[in-house]
């Protein structure tokens, strides 16, 4: 099936050389909007070969018909796959990794996975399970070509750590998350052990992380792939979103047992304040908050998540 893709594929490829040869063959902008034209013009084709209009309900489809204008707009998509560089095993991969999200948004929004009396963890990501800072900064000396920074780690505004004017810093962050930085984290490995025991012990995980996906698409994957890299337990996954404390009294009501894992020293707060048992990943721009609800962790080894005790 693949190799009669591919055949297809250079098929068209070779066709669209020599049409681009006609006319501003390097103007990436001017054919980017040629084959949008086209597709638009082409669904156009397609609705005049479907009964959508309500006073033709006697308009019979022809098959065949809307076969060959179904193709024509499928071609014109291709066709914008090839002209930005893209391969037909890209497009192919592409094409998967959306139909996986789509499928975990469905999940997610549609399908109930955490029953009423479960023992639940929701898990921030940034700062609590990966090193996002150490990423960034390692990331940051790269592109800057200089020696690694030491990261003071006073403050969860890293650009005021870094030096960095705040511009700057909201460019390069954009620049990290669109390039997919997020996917070289370095795991807390005593979180993957921990996490995973709690889930053979009985228990749900539902992940919560504030990062740009509306933004940036490709963070839903490289989120999702990088759990998965480094062996976290399944779960739920919920981007761009801070009603994580919203998200466990909601759980609370159907009488299940909740803590949160964080770093960030608000969040806890306002959790801890809800009666939500938090353990706080300790990082130097959260010291100085206390509260009887929340436990100040610098490693997991040795923590239990049991039926008696939530921490022992």
């Amino acid at each position: 099936m693949h190799s009669y893709l591919e055949e297809l594929w250079q098929q068209q490829k070779r066709y669209n050389l020599k049409i681009r040869k006609l006319d501003n063959p390097d103007n990436l902008e001017y054919w980017t909007k040629q084959y949008l034209l086209g597709v638009v013009s082409e669904i156009d084709e397609v609705l005049q070969e479907v009964n959508w209009k309500i006073h033709r309900k006697g308009h019979t489809t022809d098959r065949i018909n809307l076969a060959r204008e179904l193709a024509d707009v499928t071609k014109y998509v291709w066709c914008l796959w090839e002209l930005h560089g893209f391969s037909s095993q890209e497009m192919l991969d592409y094409v998967k990794n959306k139909s996986d999200e789509l499928e975990h948004m469905y999940q997610q929004d549609f399908v109930p996975t955490i029953a009423p009396g479960s023992d639940v963890i929701i898990s921030d990501i940034d700062g609590t399970i990966g090193d996002w800072r150490a990423a960034f900064i390692a990331w940051y000396c790269d592109l800057k070509g200089i020696p690694l920074l030491e990261d003071k780690s006073t403050s969860l505004a890293i650009e005021v750590d870094l030096g960095i004017d705040y511009l700057e810093y909201r460019d390069l962050k954009e620049k990290f998350e669109s390039e997919g930085g997020y996917s070289y984290l370095e795991p807390y490995p005593d979180t993957v052990e921990y996490l995973n025991k709690c889930v053979a012990n009985g228990s749900k995980i539902v992940y919560f992380t504030s990062r740009p996906a509306k933004r940036y698409t490709r963070i839903w994957m490289d989120t999702k792939k990088w759990l998965k890299e480094h062996n976290f337990p399944e779960g739920q996954l919920y981007i761009g979103s801070e009603e994580r404390v919203g998200f466990a009294r909601t759980l609370q009501a159907q009488d299940c047992r909740i803590f949160m894992m964080e770093d960030d020293p608000t969040l806890a707060l306002r959790a801890a304040s809800s009666n939500i048992l938090v353990l706080l990943r300790d990082q130097p721009y959260n010291q100085g908050i206390s509260h009887k609800w929340i436990n100040r962790i610098i490693t997991m080894k040795g923590l239990q998540w049991g039926k008696k005790n939530i921490v022992q």
